[in-house]
């Protein structure tokens, strides 16, 4: 089984909780952004087969595209692609695609730039219907959401999830063929009461192996979707100044934070299977019981000396042989992008791709999506072979100096968590899409649902008591991590460090005297919740264009981010214990970017502050910081509704 989750509303990525200073006001979706929403909606029905629709048939076959080169910023970059895809230089429909193919890519860019330089939006639609049916299926699905996630006029439109829009990518065949199966017998027909298949985890009911144990996280649909947005939103091919992202400047850290986000919450999960850390891959051994190519191994070793010489020399350099430092904590900027080989690397040609190489060794370079290998065990191991690059780095830094932890006249007098539960939760999610069907009202009696369990847990409050010798404004980071490692063993904080997880953080206004700050855990940043399916998005669109009242973008979609179910483990029964933390820091501006969820947090400390560096344990434990206990349980639904 595959990823999936929600491609929604980033207009809430900014939201900093009740806490908050100057929190992100309400958009308001008037009829234009609704009929805009609508009709993206549309395009996207039974995407994977010709349209039914009548007007979108219209345009398919009367839009031309050399006719409306001026409504284009670019008419030359138009006359390129009508050129390219009139001597047949594009991929049929039905081919396989994949980003990771060079030809691929390119014609994925080619129709990226034309719809992202659209003049206006009727321009960006009419190109898209003519896409969709001249050009293959899968190219056309990817460079819509890149291309609609760049553009000012449809950056705040809500999609559903992407497992409803192209189901195919996030579940199995066996899936598919069921749900097509139903259709064909009348099953699929009632509005009232859908059909149900039920979709298991490659665990379940049975793990064969001890990689299974955790397949409930490593295939959660969310979870993989929410990596598909990710890069349809910050595509490695792509430089920065394209498509409106001249503004995003921390590249390379947010390639660390991620990488280093997915070992850490990985092993979490591990650990409270009875399973330790994951090894780093060793390319040099057969993976997923095939022997890695020859020519493609020694390219990786070959890249991955000269990133370790790199780093022990204390420099890189460009395609001019430029030197840059890589002394100064803020090289990680530098590092993080040859690591990653994205379109911002400054050597290319000398450092590859580290990253997309150990890839193309562990999942094959046939991944149909960037998040299709999520669910291979291989993908964390090349994760935390990365990530051990990485680490060499911060490791030759050294600990963080004290004055960069301290925060003179505030102390953190405690740090409590309540009881964690986590349970197992139906969710089902709609498989319309993927039946072909021959009319706009087959379409609507379409009712079919994939049923899978997904982690999630009990909502839960921590609690933090302060004291400051002054009025001040902060900005409050939240981890949790482990307290002990496989074997019983209690971790030292340089030992956990790595596993410790970024889990929440917000700005305050503390008082002088004594604080009481209580946060919910559905307060928290970058977390999202559950979407609203493919249909009633579609329904709720249309209302409320009917009605005419005002409303706005968070009524479609309340938070976007990481899955909100997947912030805690998987508990045990007897409790996983595990360790929390708080340090408070000054709040030094209040500018929080629309484009980066992870890694602009408010002033000038990298992604993981403190636990990115080396931990001193003489100089580490600073009055504004502490570091407390929790413990997770695990319970059954019925238990959970029980209680």
């Amino acid at each position: 089984m595959r990823p999936s989750l929600t491609l929604v509303a980033l207009c809430a990525l900014a939201a900093v909780a009740s806490a908050t200073i100057n929190p992100e006001p309400h958009v308001i979706a008037d009829k234009d952004f609704l009929l805009r929403q609508k009709k993206l909606l549309e395009v996207f029905w039974h995407v994977g087969q010709p349209t039914v629709d009548p007007e979108q048939k219209k345009i398919s076959e009367t839009f031309n595209l050399e006719e409306n080169v001026n409504n284009f910023k670019d008419p030359e970059l138009v006359k390129k692609f009508v050129n390219y895809y009139t001597h047949g230089y594009f991929k049929q429909r039905g081919e396989p695609f994949s980003i990771y193919n060079k030809l691929d890519q390119i014609q994925a860019k080619a129709l990226v730039d034309l719809l992202y330089q659209a003049n206006d939006f009727e321009t960006f639609y009419k190109t898209s219907v003519w896409a969709r049916d001249h050009l293959n299926e899968g190219l056309f699905v990817y460079a819509l959401n890149v291309a609609k996630l760049h553009r000012e006029d449809l950056f705040d439109v809500v999609l559903p999830p992407f497992y409803e829009l192209y189901p195919h990518l996030y579940v199995s065949p066996d899936v598919i063929k069921e749900a097509w199966e139903a259709a064909l017998q009348g099953k699929a027909f009632n509005k009232e009461n859908p059909y149900v298949i039920r979709v298991n985890y490659s665990g379940q009911p049975f793990a064969r192996n001890a990689d299974e144990l955790v397949s409930y996280y490593t295939e959660d649909i969310g979870l993989n979707a929410y990596l598909d947005f990710m890069h349809y939103r910050y595509p490695f091919w792509a430089k920065m100044p394209e498509y409106n992202q001249a503004n995003y400047t921390r590249r390379g850290d947010q390639f660390y934070y991620g990488i280093k986000a997915i070992v850490g919450r990985y092993n979490l999960e591990r650990l409270s299977n009875h399973l330790p850390d994951v090894e780093p891959i060793d390319y040099t051994k057969p993976i997923n019981g095939v022997v890695p190519q020859g020519p493609l191994v020694q390219y990786v070793s070959t890249l991955e000396k000269r990133l370790r010489e790199a780093i022990d020399k204390g420099f890189v350099f460009d395609s001019n042989f430029t030197r840059y430092s890589l002394n100064d904590p803020l090289s990680i900027e530098i590092l993080g992008r040859i690591v990653e080989g994205n379109a911002d690397s400054i050597n290319k040609e000398y450092y590859g791709s580290f990253y997309r190489s150990l890839l193309s060794l562990a999942a094959g370079p046939g991944s149909v999506t960037p998040a299709s290998s999520f669910s291979n065990p291989a993908f964390y191991k090349v994760a935390a072979r990365v990530a051990s690059i990485l680490d060499q780095f911060k490791e030759r830094l050294g600990p963080h100096p004290v004055e960069q932890l301290l925060l003179p006249g505030v102390k953190v007098e405690s740090l409590t968590v309540d009881k964690l539960v986590t349970y197992f939760d139906d969710y089902d999610f709609e498989l319309n899409n993927a039946i072909p069907v021959e009319s706009l009202e087959e379409g609507a009696k379409l009712n079919v649902v994939a049923r899978t369990q997904r982690l999630t847990h009990k909502p839960f409050n921590y609690h933090i008591k302060v004291t400051s010798d002054k009025d001040i404004d902060v900005f409050v980071r939240f981890f949790l991590g482990p307290r002990y490692d496989v074997y019983g063993k209690e971790l030292t904080p340089n030992e956990k460090r790595h596993n410790m997880l970024y889990t929440d953080s917000f700005v305050f206004k503390l008082k002088k005297g004594e604080n009481e700050l209580v946060r919910n855990s559905r307060q928290f940043n970058y977390y999202g919740q559950l979407p609203l399916t493919y249909s009633k998005l579609y329904h709720r669109t249309v209302a409320a264009i009917k009605s005419g009242s005002e409303v706005y973008v968070d009524d479609f979609v309340k938070k976007f981010g990481d899955p909100e179910g997947l912030i805690l483990p998987r508990g045990t029964r007897s409790g996983l214990p595990l360790s929390s933390y708080v340090i408070i820091k000054p709040f030094t501006h209040k500018t929080i970017s629309r484009i980066n969820p992870y890694t602009d947090d408010i002033g000038a400390k990298i992604s993981f502050f403190p636990f990115d560096r080396p931990i001193n344990d003489l100089e580490f434990n600073v009055p504004n910081s502490y570091f407390g206990e929790a413990v997770v349980v695990h319970r059954s639904g019925d238990e959970v509704i029980k209680a």
